[in-house]
């Protein structure tokens, strides 16, 4: 088991999620069941950078960013992270999306390790009978079932004829290089998947834009907007300099500088209003600076 500062995610009956004021529907499969070690992971916890398929350009509007692993990480882990941000894994649905996921997975750093690229939202449970290619579908319920060679050759030649009783899931191919076919991979680290990345996909709806600029926060901080206090929120959104929580930047929030004035405090404490963990001019600046009604 791995240490104690790792959450420990127990088995669920749960089997599926909404997103808030949609009907999309994001489905567990029946076949893939939490176990051992893989039990055992640190909270999601950071931001990552997404790139839109713009209806413009054919797309879906739809935004897409690659999660890296810092070990191989089972489908049904990355399928729930990708579900706590109100997404899903990819749901690849047409030649150009499959091009636009590839070119994000390609330009991520370690998004392809140990001839492995990033895990989709595809996954076969093992329907009775004997067809490699029956029982794919996708994390999302009501989408069209996943065909092969209809529109464009997702797996290569050869790919599908192994076991037709296994859980498959599919990951963008990576042993020859990076890849844009899919290869199908038993779903955990133990069944033998060196999978160490994910794609994820989220729709408009569910991306955080505090300022309403049509930037997701996570992009603007990666992109070096000021995060000081690290909560994945633009600085200018969180108004630091309202000490008193009023939503207004006046005489109190600066008299709470004033009284704690020279102290060193835990960064963000006590008139901390630049989180360096000192009161001092700095923060007597940035209430001075931004008085007035928070703006977000």
């Amino acid at each position: 088991m791995h240490q104690a500062k790792y959450m420990c995610l127990v088995m669920i009956t749960v089997t599926s999620s909404v997103i808030a004021g949609t009907d999309v529907m994001f489905i567990e499969p029946p076949c893939d069941i939490p176990q051992g070690d893989d039990a055992c992971w640190l909270p999601f916890d950071e931001p990552l950078y997404f790139v839109q398929w713009n209806k413009s350009d054919g797309g879906t509007d739809d935004y897409y960013a690659v999660k890296v692993y810092d070990r191989p990480v089972p489908w049904w882990k990355a399928n729930r992270d990708a579900q706590s941000m109100g997404g899903s894994l990819a749901q690849i649905t047409s030649l150009g999306e499959n091009n636009h996921i590839y070119f994000i997975a390609v330009n991520t750093p370690g998004a392809f390790t140990h001839g492995f690229g990033p895990w989709i939202g595809a996954f076969r449970c093992p329907p009775q009978g004997g067809d490699p290619t029956a029982g794919w579908t996708w994390c999302i319920e009501g989408l069209p079932g996943i065909t092969f060679g209809s529109d464009y050759e997702n797996f290569p030649a050869g790919e599908l004829d192994g076991s037709v009783v296994l859980p498959w899931r599919a990951c963008l191919e990576g042993t020859g290089g990076p890849s844009g076919f899919w290869a199908q991979v038993l779903p955990t680290p133990q069944a033998g998947s060196a999978v160490h990345s994910a794609v994820i996909e989220l729709p408009l709806i569910a991306l955080v834009d505090c300022n309403e600029n049509g930037i997701p926060d996570s992009n603007e901080i990666l992109d070096g907007a000021a995060d000081v206090n690290g909560n994945w929120v633009p600085d200018e959104c969180d108004c630091l300099a309202d000490l008193s929580g009023d939503r207004i930047v006046n005489v109190p929030d600066l008299l709470e500088v004033l009284d704690s004035w020279g102290s060193d405090v835990d960064a963000g404490d006590r008139g901390d209003v630049n989180w360096d963990g000192v009161v001092d001019v700095g923060d007597l600046l940035s209430v001075i600076g931004a008085f007035g009604r928070c703006p977000f």
